[in-house]
Protein backbone atom coordinates (compact mmCIF):
# COMPACT_ATOMS: atom_id res chain seq x y z
CA UNK A 1 0.00 0.00 0.00
CA UNK A 2 1.29 3.43 -0.89
CA UNK A 3 0.97 6.18 1.73
CA UNK A 4 1.24 9.81 0.68
CA UNK A 5 1.12 12.66 3.25
CA UNK A 6 -1.80 15.03 3.57
CA UNK A 7 -2.75 17.98 5.79
CA UNK A 8 -5.97 18.11 7.79
CA UNK A 9 -7.32 21.12 9.65
CA UNK A 10 -9.75 20.13 12.35
CA UNK A 11 -11.43 20.88 15.64
CA UNK A 12 -12.38 18.35 18.27
CA UNK A 13 -11.58 14.73 19.08
CA UNK A 14 -13.23 11.39 18.57
CA UNK A 15 -15.54 10.44 21.45
CA UNK A 16 -16.70 7.01 20.36
CA UNK A 17 -19.23 5.49 22.71
CA UNK A 18 -20.90 8.76 23.67
CA UNK A 19 -23.95 10.51 22.30
CA UNK A 20 -21.69 12.94 20.44
CA UNK A 21 -19.41 11.04 18.06
CA UNK A 22 -16.79 12.91 16.08
CA UNK A 23 -15.66 10.33 13.51
CA UNK A 24 -12.08 10.16 12.31
CA UNK A 25 -13.29 9.21 8.81
CA UNK A 26 -16.39 8.67 6.71
CA UNK A 27 -15.79 5.97 4.06
CA UNK A 28 -13.17 6.81 1.42
CA UNK A 29 -12.06 10.07 3.02
CA UNK A 30 -10.95 10.92 6.57
CA UNK A 31 -12.06 13.83 8.68
CA UNK A 32 -9.67 16.02 10.60
CA UNK A 33 -10.51 14.50 13.97
CA UNK A 34 -8.46 12.02 15.96
CA UNK A 35 -8.84 10.54 19.41
CA UNK A 36 -7.15 12.32 22.28
CA UNK A 37 -3.74 11.03 21.19
CA UNK A 38 -1.49 12.99 18.86
CA UNK A 39 -1.22 10.11 16.38
CA UNK A 40 -4.31 8.48 14.86
CA UNK A 41 -4.87 5.68 12.41
CA UNK A 42 -7.85 4.25 10.52
CA UNK A 43 -8.46 1.17 8.43
CA UNK A 44 -11.36 1.02 6.00
CA UNK A 45 -12.90 -1.17 3.38
CA UNK A 46 -15.68 -0.77 0.82
CA UNK A 47 -17.07 -3.32 -1.61
CA UNK A 48 -19.11 -1.80 -4.43
CA UNK A 49 -21.51 -4.50 -5.56
CA UNK A 50 -22.90 -2.69 -8.59
CA UNK A 51 -25.52 -0.35 -9.96
CA UNK A 52 -28.98 -0.67 -8.50
CA UNK A 53 -30.25 1.70 -11.17
CA UNK A 54 -28.38 3.46 -13.97
CA UNK A 55 -29.33 5.87 -16.73
CA UNK A 56 -26.73 6.43 -19.44
CA UNK A 57 -28.03 8.88 -22.02
CA UNK A 58 -31.35 7.32 -23.08
CA UNK A 59 -30.60 3.82 -21.82
CA UNK A 60 -31.82 2.68 -18.40
CA UNK A 61 -30.43 -0.50 -16.81
CA UNK A 62 -30.72 -2.27 -13.48
CA UNK A 63 -28.50 -4.43 -11.27
CA UNK A 64 -25.26 -4.04 -13.22
CA UNK A 65 -22.36 -5.71 -11.35
CA UNK A 66 -19.24 -3.71 -10.48
CA UNK A 67 -17.57 -5.98 -7.90
CA UNK A 68 -14.74 -3.71 -6.75
CA UNK A 69 -12.99 -3.74 -3.37
CA UNK A 70 -11.37 -0.64 -1.87
CA UNK A 71 -8.98 -1.12 1.07
CA UNK A 72 -7.96 2.10 2.84
CA UNK A 73 -5.19 2.87 5.33
CA UNK A 74 -4.90 6.23 7.06
CA UNK A 75 -2.26 7.52 9.52
CA UNK A 76 -2.18 11.09 10.78
CA UNK A 77 -0.51 13.21 13.45
CA UNK A 78 -2.44 15.99 15.17
CA UNK A 79 -0.12 18.99 15.41
CA UNK A 80 -2.49 21.59 16.92
CA UNK A 81 -5.89 21.61 18.60
CA UNK A 82 -8.99 23.89 18.58
CA UNK A 83 -8.78 24.31 15.66
CA UNK A 84 -6.36 21.47 15.12
CA UNK A 85 -3.88 20.73 12.37
CA UNK A 86 -3.15 17.09 11.51
CA UNK A 87 -0.60 15.66 9.11
CA UNK A 88 -0.74 12.14 7.74
CA UNK A 89 -1.26 9.90 4.74
CA UNK A 90 -3.91 7.74 3.15
CA UNK A 91 -3.30 4.85 0.78
CA UNK A 92 -5.59 2.67 -1.32
CA UNK A 93 -5.53 -0.86 -2.68
CA UNK A 94 -8.28 -1.38 -5.27
CA UNK A 95 -9.24 -4.85 -6.53
CA UNK A 96 -11.42 -4.89 -9.63
CA UNK A 97 -13.45 -8.03 -10.29
CA UNK A 98 -13.75 -9.40 -13.81
CA UNK A 99 -16.88 -10.83 -15.40
CA UNK A 100 -17.38 -14.57 -15.72
CA UNK A 101 -16.57 -16.08 -19.08
CA UNK A 102 -19.42 -16.28 -21.52
CA UNK A 103 -20.70 -12.77 -20.83
CA UNK A 104 -22.87 -13.75 -17.87
CA UNK A 105 -23.51 -11.10 -15.25
CA UNK A 106 -24.17 -13.54 -12.44
CA UNK A 107 -21.77 -14.53 -9.66
CA UNK A 108 -18.23 -15.71 -10.14
CA UNK A 109 -15.52 -14.03 -12.14
CA UNK A 110 -11.85 -13.42 -11.29
CA UNK A 111 -9.90 -10.43 -10.05
CA UNK A 112 -8.49 -8.94 -13.23
CA UNK A 113 -6.95 -5.68 -12.01
CA UNK A 114 -5.23 -4.34 -8.88
CA UNK A 115 -4.30 -0.71 -8.21
CA UNK A 116 -2.25 0.76 -5.34
CA UNK A 117 -1.95 4.52 -4.91
CA UNK A 118 -2.08 7.38 -2.45
CA UNK A 119 -3.73 10.78 -2.18
CA UNK A 120 -2.52 14.14 -0.91
CA UNK A 121 -5.16 16.49 0.41
CA UNK A 122 -6.20 19.09 2.97
CA UNK A 123 -9.49 19.03 4.89
CA UNK A 124 -11.06 21.63 7.15
CA UNK A 125 -13.42 20.16 9.76
CA UNK A 126 -15.76 22.25 11.89
CA UNK A 127 -17.84 20.96 14.76
CA UNK A 128 -21.39 22.29 15.01
CA UNK A 129 -23.08 20.78 18.05
CA UNK A 130 -22.99 17.01 17.59
CA UNK A 131 -22.35 17.31 13.84
CA UNK A 132 -19.36 18.06 11.67
CA UNK A 133 -18.79 19.76 8.32
CA UNK A 134 -15.69 18.93 6.29
CA UNK A 135 -14.28 20.79 3.30
CA UNK A 136 -11.23 19.61 1.43
CA UNK A 137 -9.01 19.66 -1.60
CA UNK A 138 -7.57 16.39 -2.91
CA UNK A 139 -4.45 15.86 -5.00
CA UNK A 140 -3.83 12.42 -6.46
CA UNK A 141 -5.16 9.90 -9.01
CA UNK A 142 -8.84 10.24 -8.13
CA UNK A 143 -9.73 8.58 -11.44
CA UNK A 144 -8.49 5.29 -9.94
CA UNK A 145 -11.34 5.51 -7.43
CA UNK A 146 -14.12 6.53 -9.80
CA UNK A 147 -13.29 4.67 -13.03
CA UNK A 148 -13.90 1.17 -11.61
CA UNK A 149 -17.42 2.28 -10.66
CA UNK A 150 -18.24 3.35 -14.21
CA UNK A 151 -18.04 -0.17 -15.63
CA UNK A 152 -17.36 1.13 -19.13
CA UNK A 153 -13.95 2.26 -20.41
CA UNK A 154 -15.65 4.74 -22.77
CA UNK A 155 -16.90 6.66 -19.71
CA UNK A 156 -13.58 6.71 -17.84
CA UNK A 157 -12.05 9.87 -16.45
CA UNK A 158 -8.71 10.76 -18.02
CA UNK A 159 -5.46 10.13 -16.19
CA UNK A 160 -4.75 13.87 -15.97
CA UNK A 161 -7.60 14.28 -13.46
CA UNK A 162 -5.66 14.54 -10.21
CA UNK A 163 -7.31 17.41 -8.33
CA UNK A 164 -10.71 17.22 -6.66
CA UNK A 165 -12.89 18.90 -4.07
CA UNK A 166 -14.28 17.16 -1.00
CA UNK A 167 -17.37 18.01 1.03
CA UNK A 168 -18.44 15.94 4.00
CA UNK A 169 -21.12 15.97 6.68
CA UNK A 170 -21.30 13.77 9.79
CA UNK A 171 -23.91 13.62 12.52
CA UNK A 172 -25.79 11.25 14.85
CA UNK A 173 -29.33 10.11 14.16
CA UNK A 174 -31.22 7.66 16.39
CA UNK A 175 -27.93 6.76 18.12
CA UNK A 176 -26.33 5.89 14.80
CA UNK A 177 -23.47 7.69 13.13
CA UNK A 178 -24.51 9.09 9.75
CA UNK A 179 -22.11 10.46 7.16
CA UNK A 180 -22.14 11.84 3.63
CA UNK A 181 -19.05 12.54 1.54
CA UNK A 182 -19.05 14.25 -1.85
CA UNK A 183 -16.01 13.92 -4.13
CA UNK A 184 -15.93 16.17 -7.18
CA UNK A 185 -13.00 15.89 -9.63
CA UNK A 186 -11.99 19.35 -10.83
CA UNK A 187 -11.41 18.52 -14.51
CA UNK A 188 -14.19 15.96 -15.01
CA UNK A 189 -17.96 16.07 -15.07
CA UNK A 190 -18.45 13.41 -12.40
CA UNK A 191 -19.60 13.79 -8.79
CA UNK A 192 -19.46 10.84 -6.37
CA UNK A 193 -21.65 10.88 -3.26
CA UNK A 194 -21.17 8.19 -0.61
CA UNK A 195 -23.60 7.77 2.27
CA UNK A 196 -22.80 5.87 5.45
CA UNK A 197 -25.00 4.70 8.33
CA UNK A 198 -23.37 2.87 11.25
CA UNK A 199 -24.71 -0.55 12.25
CA UNK A 200 -27.03 -0.77 9.26
CA UNK A 201 -25.80 -4.23 8.22
CA UNK A 202 -22.86 -2.50 6.57
CA UNK A 203 -24.94 -1.75 3.46
CA UNK A 204 -24.99 1.79 2.08
CA UNK A 205 -25.94 3.74 -1.03
CA UNK A 206 -23.78 5.83 -3.37
CA UNK A 207 -24.72 8.20 -6.18
CA UNK A 208 -22.57 8.85 -9.24
CA UNK A 209 -23.48 11.75 -11.53
CA UNK A 210 -21.83 12.51 -14.86
CA UNK A 211 -22.60 14.47 -18.02
CA UNK A 212 -24.81 11.76 -19.53
CA UNK A 213 -24.85 9.37 -16.58
CA UNK A 214 -26.68 8.99 -13.30
CA UNK A 215 -26.21 5.86 -11.23
CA UNK A 216 -27.38 4.61 -7.83
CA UNK A 217 -24.92 2.08 -6.45
CA UNK A 218 -25.01 -0.31 -3.53
CA UNK A 219 -21.95 -1.07 -1.43
CA UNK A 220 -20.84 -2.61 1.86
CA UNK A 221 -18.37 -0.53 3.78
CA UNK A 222 -16.86 0.17 7.15
CA UNK A 223 -14.17 2.49 8.47
CA UNK A 224 -12.58 1.73 11.85
CA UNK A 225 -10.44 3.89 14.08
CA UNK A 226 -7.50 1.72 15.13
CA UNK A 227 -5.67 4.15 17.41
Amino acid sequence: MVLIPFFVFAEGTSTKGTATILPTGIILAPTGWTKKKRIGGDLGFAYYIGDIWRKNKEETTYLNPIKTFYFIGDIKTKLLSSPGVSFGGEGFVVLKGGQPTGGSYGGGGEWDKTETFGLLYGVASQRIGGSGIHLGYIYGPIYKIINPMLGNADLNIGTKTETSYLLGFTTNLFKRGVGVEVICPEKASYILVNTSVDRFLGFNISFLKGKDLFSILGYFGVRLNVF
